[in-house]
């Protein structure tokens, strides 16, 4: 384990990337009991941890079983989603905390996260699977939109499913995928947009282009202000990479090109990057239109022609 300070026992806890580039955690202090959750900040430069405030309300149960995902919200909060039903929200740039509403009690059980997927929208909600107990089905899922928690359609299969069996992704469409790891598959469809701040930004990228062809881009925030989709210490699922996207003017097809050499994945806002593409060898030729898509936000299409 890198680093030196570090007062949790990183039990059951996932990281999560700031725009800072320093990496939060919140777990368990090491020999305190009853303990309701610890919240440290990694700082990769001096490689030393440090205290991240005090949590305003228990997130972790005494014992520390499991706990929910933290997710990186475009505006520059982490939420931290409990197993006790009570969550809260870490403030990036103050280093202050508050408390988010809680889940509510369903049939007579408190809902909460004991592992679990949540995903970023491109509005900057998060969308959270959660159920009752640990390891219990059903499954709820609800959307988080920095005041409210408000439960939303769950897929049709979700009675036989508790939580912890979710994964969820960002597509480039902006959709999420759920997988319940039992051969089901959902898409979620959110009904919000972007804010303009949080889409990449090209700078220069060539306008003709051939198939097979390998290109550099550059611009700003390539890799999106988020790290997309979070569960925690089982599975991760970010997607703060860029993805180049052709659509073609004629016919409406979409080809993406493979994207590799990022010069960097942090998730600062308007930080300069770059990276290389290549373009599919069986991209047909034409006219169409170029963006660079972070965690399901595109930038602003830029013509350009295959041949």
């Amino acid at each position: 384990m890198t680093g030196t300070g570090q007062v949790d026992n990183n039990e059951e806890e996932g990281f999560t990337l700031l725009p800072n580039d320093e990496v939060f955690a919140v777990g368990l202090r090491q020999g305190v009991t009853p303990d309701s959750g610890y919240a440290e900040v990694y700082d990769p430069t001096s490689g030393t941890w440090s205290e991240a405030g005090t949590i305003p309300v228990p997130v972790v149960t005494s014992g520390g079983v499991e706990i929910g995902p933290q997710v990186l919200r475009p505006n520059g909060t982490v939420l931290v989603v409990g197993d006790t039903g009570q969550n809260a929200v870490f403030d990036v740039a103050t280093g202050g905390w508050s408390e988010a509403p809680s889940f509510p009690v369903i049939n007579g059980q408190q809902v909460h996260v004991a592992d679990g997927p949540a995903a970023v929208l491109p509005d900057g909600n998060v969308l959270i699977d959660a159920s009752p107990g640990l390891y219990h089905a059903p499954s709820y899922f609800f959307v988080f939109n920095g005041s409210t928690l408000t439960r939303v359609q769950s897929p049709p299969y979700a009675a036989t499913l508790e939580s912890n069996w979710g994964y969820m992704l960002v597509l480039p469409t902006g959709q999420v995928l759920f997988n319940d790891r039992d051969g089901q598959m959902d898409v979620y469809n959110g009904s919000g947009a972007p804010n303009a701040g949080w889409r990449p930004v090209i700078s220069r990228v060539p306008r003709k282009l051939a198939p097979g062809g390998t290109y550099s881009i550059f611009g700003r925030q390539l890799n999106g202000v988020t790290e997309g989709a979070s569960y925690g210490d089982d599975y991760q699922s970010a997607t703060n990479y860029p993805l180049v996207r052709l659509t073609y003017a004629r016919t409406r097809r979409v080809v993406y090109a493979r994207t590799f050499d990022m010069s960097s994945m942090a998730v600062a806002p308007g930080l300069p990057s770059h990276a290389s593409f290549q373009v599919p060898k069986k991209a047909p030729a034409g006219a169409a239109t170029l963006v660079v898509v972070a965690n399901g936000i595109p930038s602003t299409p830029l013509p350009v022609s295959v041949r």
